[in-house]
């Protein structure tokens, strides 16, 4: 019988649609504007301005101190313009001083040149307070008023994230097809070159409903199933599929989601294990682009007829970070996962460890390529410690020890509304002190999601 994976990684539970990966990242209108000349100005104006100008430099080298500096003393020997009011509230921005930054950006919206950027702004501070009704007057003014497109585009796209969506589905899900090809679907470690490589089909279905009506609790339910099919290697073919009910929480910043979970995977026509969990999902938003999240689980296992071995229970923590800068999109996560399992006897002697500690750490990157084109690149390592040692049939111990590679990369195009293309390549690389469960394996992808 094939050796299937001793854990199996899913994918990701509830996967947003792609839409809902795809929003437009808000970032703060970082424009210098130059001083309008005033031929009026005297002497000292001529310093002033002096002062302006080597603000504006500080600023561009991100030496905002000194550039605050400059801009006071500006202030100080008497320039008082909208253009010095706006780079000075960017600055104050940036150094955290957000009621100071406020004040400047009013004062700068006087000016028709800089009254959509400085709404703009205005706004993103609002959001960022958590004042989402002034908020979204700031953004509508700054659509109507922008004399540029960019800043009618940025508005636009927050008041279209901040308005209530009328008449909203209460369901949403993705449907899935892929094809590829993977090296070592067996995980064989004889198969370092890929000789008993396949191509496999890959189907995924995702769904999500809110159970209860929109003036009681927030209850939701939803299913997840992935398949993947090898023609050529049906012994390697793998089926996951998990359903949960959970009630989601608001409090100002925070969110949370207790819920029950139940999932059943089978690999090569056999089932591996059936489990039932208990979990908490939270998430706090840290402002307008930053979120902090984190899940606690624990789980009851059971094997199938042919794994026993499996049977016990797992305990999961998570935590992580997502946000972005500059023109990339982060996720960050770290997982602490420990496992009880029986084990595997093999004899009155022999016996294999299935009861694992594991730490492990992702990290995922998106920027945008151009138009409806945007690149994911992926890495992960996962260090595995086995609780009991391994003995073999000849007496000889020893405890395992794993540490999983994984590295991959991803081109995706937006096909049209709701359909997304992608091509995504992956390698995975485990090294084990037991050599039976030494592997490398690759994966090549070409695949089409439709959201709903």
């Amino acid at each position: 019988m094939a050796r299937p994976p001793t854990r199996i990684d899913p994918p990701d539970r509830r996967p947003a649609p792609p839409a809902a990966t795809r929003r437009l990242r808000l970032q703060l209108c970082l424009v210098a504007f130059c001083l309008l000349f005033n031929p009026s100005l005297t002497v000292a104006a001529e310093t002033a301005e002096d002062y302006f100008r080597q603000g504006l430099a500080e600023t561009r080298e991100s030496d905002l101190e000194s550039a605050l500096s400059a801009f006071r003393s500006a202030q100080a020997l008497g320039l008082d313009t909208p253009q010095l009011h706006y780079n000075l509230g960017v600055v104050l921005y940036r150094l955290g001083d957000l009621p100071a930054a406020e004040s400047a950006f009013a004062s700068a919206a006087v000016a028709d040149a800089l009254r959509g950027p400085a709404l703009y702004n205005l706004g993103r501070l609002a959001e960022a307070r958590g004042e989402q009704e002034r908020a979204l007057q700031h953004y509508v003014a700054a659509a109507e008023q922008a004399r540029t497109s960019e800043i009618r585009a940025l508005a636009r796209a927050r008041v279209d994230a901040l308005q209530p969506a009328p008449a909203a589905s209460p369901w949403r899900g993705l449907l899935g097809a892929a094809i590829g090809y993977d090296s070592n679907p067996l995980l064989d470690a004889d198969n370092r070159g890929g000789d008993d490589g396949a191509a496999y089909v890959d189907g995924l279905l995702w769904a999500e409903a809110r159970l209860s009506g929109t003036d009681g609790p927030d209850i939701r339910g939803d299913v997840l199933v992935n398949l993947r099919h090898y023609p050529d290697e049906r012994d390697a073919a793998l089926q996951y599929a998990d359903a949960g009910l959970s009630w989601r929480l608001q409090a100002d910043a925070w969110t949370l989601r207790p819920g029950l979970r139940g999932s059943v995977v089978r690999f090569g026509g056999d089932t591996v294990e059936t489990g039932g969990a208990l979990g908490l999902d939270v998430e706090r938003r840290l402002d307008v682009d930053w979120s902090a999240f984190g899940r606690a689980e624990t789980a009851r296992l059971r094997g199938g007829s042919d794994y026993r071995q499996l049977d016990g229970s797992r305990h999961m923590l998570r935590i992580g970070l997502r946000g972005g800068f500059d023109d990339w999109r982060l996720r960050l996560r770290y997982d602490l996962v420990v496992e009880d399992r029986d084990g595997l006897k093999l004899s009155d002697d022999a016996f294999e460890s299935r009861s694992p500690l594991r730490h492990g750490v992702a990290i995922a990157l998106e920027r945008d390529l151009a138009d409806r084109v945007w690149l994911d690149l992926q890495a992960g390592y996962r260090y595995s410690r086995y609780r009991e040692r391994d003995r073999g049939v000849d007496g000889a111990a020893e405890r395992r020890v794993d540490q999983r590679l994984m590295l991959a990369s991803g081109l995706n195009v937006r096909l049209a509304e709701a359909w997304t293309g992608y091509l995504q390549a992956r390698w995975t690389g485990n090294r084990s002190s037991v050599d039976d469960f030494d592997y490398v394996r690759s994966e090549l992808t070409l695949g089409v999601d439709r959201s709903f």
